[in-house]
């Protein structure tokens, strides 16, 4: 398959409606032609209600969706497109908070270790960051 190529032709497409696929291109394209959030939330497929009937023909490929989790591509291209937007001053500060928040040196940041990280903020950013760290999976 060609870089930048993708098609709809597996098993696990079958039960997708064309407006989720609809949705999907326009989501997988060019910077500029790409949909802007406010876009994605306004497109039917995020709007259209689904029907009970249709709740039974979904079916997950939790195989795949583990391999696409677990992909070290997607992670660092995650990363490398992130660091893009930083400038080196920027990606040195984040490193720096980075090495005194991982309190083990392991190189895993811990929902602990962030939570500790948070005692030597004011009231008003702890609060904002724990709002933040609620509604993150921590799985």
């Amino acid at each position: 398959m060609k870089k930048g190529v993708f098609d709809f032709n597996g098993p696990e497409w079958k039960p997708v409606s064309e407006n989720a696929k609809d949705l999907i291109r326009k989501m997988l394209t060019k910077p500029d032609k790409r949909l802007k959030a406010g876009d994605v939330l306004k497109h039917p497929w995020m709007t259209e209600v689904l029907k009970e009937d249709d709740k039974n023909k979904l079916e997950l490929n939790f195989g795949a969706l583990k391999n696409f989790r677990n992909s070290e591509k997607l992670k660092k291209a995650a990363l490398t497109f992130i660091a893009s937007q930083l400038s080196e001053n920027e990606i040195s500060g984040l490193a720096k908070l980075f090495e005194k928040l991982d309190k083990d040196g392991n190189g895993v940041l811990t929902f602990e270790e962030i939570k500790a990280g948070l005692s030597g903020l004011s009231e008003k950013s702890a609060k904002e960051v724990q709002a933040v760290l609620a509604s993150i999976d921590t799985d």
